[in-house]
C-alpha cells in the first residue's frame, strides 16, 4: 500500500473517499506514516541561494539549534502533539493542497524526530523551521559546544577516568528536561540513545547497552559519573553539559 498515493487508492473500484479517509487516518495514527497526494509532490519552497540543495538530502538541528526550538515552540503554546504543527508544515510544503489532520503532507514521526536532533529530509526541516519563524540555517549551525560534545568517546580513547556531577541548578534541569520527554527513568530508551552517542557504530538493544542503569540513576541523583557518560545523557535530555 506503501508504494500508492491517494490518489492511486481512489481509483481502486468501489474505493471511495470515505474508504480513504479511513486508511490515511489509521496509517497517520497508528504508524505516523503519511501518503502522498499524488505520487509526486513538491519540494517545499526554497530561497534561489538554496535550490542546489537536493530534497533528498537529510538535516538535523545543533546543540544550540535545539535550544532555538524548543523556546520558538514554547512561545507558540501548543503542545507536541497538536496537529497544527503538520497542518502549517504541510501547507508550506504543498500550498496548493486543503490539509485536514487525516491527509497531511508530513507525519508526526517526522515532527518528533526534527524535535529530537535527528536527521530529516531537508525540505520537511525546513518547513517545521518556518512554522517555528526560525532560520533553518541558524537551527543547524554548530557552536564550539556542539562539536565538543560529539566528541563524547574521546575520554576512552585517551584513558582517562574524569568524572562530573551536575549541580543544583543543573539537577533542575535535567528533571524538567526528562519531563519533557515523557520516558520513565528505568524506560531502557535512555541507555539505547547514551549508547548510540557513545558508540554511533553498533547496534545497540537490550540487554546489552554501552552504560548501565545505574550510571543513569547516578546522574539523575548529581552523583559523580565518568565524563563521557555524563555528556551522553546531556545529549541525549538536549541539554548543554556545561
Amino acid at each position: 500500500m506503501l508504494k500508492y498515493s491517494a490518489e492511486d487508492l481512489l481509483k481502486i473500484e468501489k474505493f471511495g473517499q470515505k474508504s480513504l479517509d479511513e486508511v490515511l487516518e489509521s496509517l497517520q495514527r497508528r504508524l505516523g506514516i503519511t501518503l502522498p497526494t499524488s505520487n509526486k509532490i513538491p519540494d517545499a519552497k526554497v530561497s534561489p541561494n538554496q535550490a542546489s540543495i537536493t530534497t533528498n538530502r537529510t538535516l538535523k538541528a545543533s546543540l544550540q539549534g535545539l535550544k532555538l526550538i524548543r523556546q520558538a515552540r514554547r512561545e507558540r503554546g501548543l503542545a507536541i502533539d497538536h496537529s497544527i504543527w503538520l497542518e502549517e508544515a504541510s501547507k508550506i510544503i504543498c500550498p496548493e493542497e486543503k490539509w485536514k489532520y487525516q491527509r497531511l503532507a508530513v507525519s508526526i514521526g517526522t515532527w518528533k524526530r526534527f524535535l529530537a536532533g535527528k536527521g530529516v529530509k531537508s525540505q520537511y526541516f525546513k518547513a517545521f523551521c518556518q512554522v517555528l519563524q526560525l532560520d533553518w540555517e541558524e537551527v543547524v549551525k554548530d557552536s564550539p559546544i556542539h562539536k565538543e560534545s560529539l566528541e563524547l568517546s574521546s575520554d576512552l580513547v585517551s584513558g582517562r577516568s574524569l568524572t562530573i556531577n551536575a549541580s543544583p541548578q543543573g539537577l533542575n534541569k535535567i528533571r524538567e528536561a526528562r519531563e519533557e520527554k515523557g520516558w520513565a527513568i528505568n524506560n531502557e530508551i535512555w541507555l539505547e540513545e547514551a549508547s548510540k552517542i557513545l558508540e554511533p557504530e553498533k547496534s545497540w538493544e537490550s540487554p546489552s547497552f554501552a552504560v548501565s542503569i545505574g550510571t543513569w540513576k547516578r546522574f539523575l541523583a548529581g552523583k559523580k559519573v565518568k565524563s563521557q557518560y555524563f555528556k551522553a545523557f546531556c545529549q541525549v535530555l538536549q541539554l548543554d553539559w556545561e
